[in-house]
């Protein structure tokens, strides 16, 4: 029996080099939108408001003022800002509704907000290593535009030993999906109007970048300040009367 080497079976036997080519496309006919959200129900008219500059993801020197433009941003859901809220997710196409969308997907408040959170951590959510996150994806990305520093093209899962370091697990978990119970919650010190854009990050799921917006604005019984401090308040604004009072009597 005759063993040959490699390089002499490729002589004896040619192997023949096949290349094949796929073509994958989108199919533009299908959308996403988050349910309960619409463009009729509500008063149709545009407004502007200010997000304060500490509610800021960048951390400006000014407060930012923006202006809600209803035919693109629809109807806000007002919630009361004890609520939390899951965004729950539909597929759509040309003959309408087709299902709810059971992938994972992320959010983010399109104007810069990141005075919002998320109730799961990477813990409950079952993350053996640090989950990938807006601030640690913003740092990789630093050139790229907020809209484009995360997505299915470089999304890495937490559920495996293999990718990654163990960290922080009890950070917030920052990927939603329509069974692992996550959800957005708010301050509790203060109302605020809030645009989201949601995007599929689940690179399975869809070769079409799939996103869309929503609204929220929440509202509710701001905290009462402390009966120290307004009693502080009141002592140092007599203090200040009487001493007037004095001083006027002298001169």
């Amino acid at each position: 029996m005759v063993q040959l080497r490699p390089s002499e079976y490729s002589k004896t036997c040619p192997i023949a080099q096949k290349v094949f080519q796929i073509a994958v496309g989108c199919d533009d006919k299908k959308f996403i939108a988050v349910k309960g959200f619409s463009k009729k129900e509500c008063h149709h008219h545009d407004f502007s408001y200010v997000i304060e500059k500490s509610y800021l993801r960048h951390q400006p020197s000014k407060n930012l003022k923006v202006r809600y433009i209803w035919k693109k941003y629809g109807c806000p859901l007002r919630l009361d800002f004890t609520e939390k809220f899951q965004p729950v997710v539909q597929l759509f196409d040309d003959n309408g509704y087709v299902k709810d969308v059971g992938a994972n997907f992320i959010v983010w408040e399109i104007h810069g907000r990141d005075d919002y959170s998320f109730n799961n951590t990477m813990a409950q959510s079952g993350c053996l290593h640090e989950a990938q996150t807006w601030k640690s994806m913003i740092e990789l990305n630093k050139h790229l535009p907020l809209e484009e520093v995360w997505g299915p093209e470089n999304y890495i899962h937490c559920f495996s030993y293999a990718m990654g370091k163990p960290g922080d697990l009890n950070q917030p978990y920052e990927i939603i999906n329509s069974s692992n119970g996550n959800h957005i919650f708010w301050p509790l010190g203060h109302s605020g109007m809030y645009v989201f854009r949601v995007k599929i990050l689940d690179p399975n799921y869809s070769f079409c970048n799939l996103t869309a917006m929503f609204a929220i604005e929440t509202f509710g019984l701001i905290p009462s300040p402390s009966v120290y401090l307004v009693a502080s308040f009141l002592f140092v604004l007599m203090l200040l009367f009487f001493t007037i009072l004095v001083l006027s009597y002298f001169r």
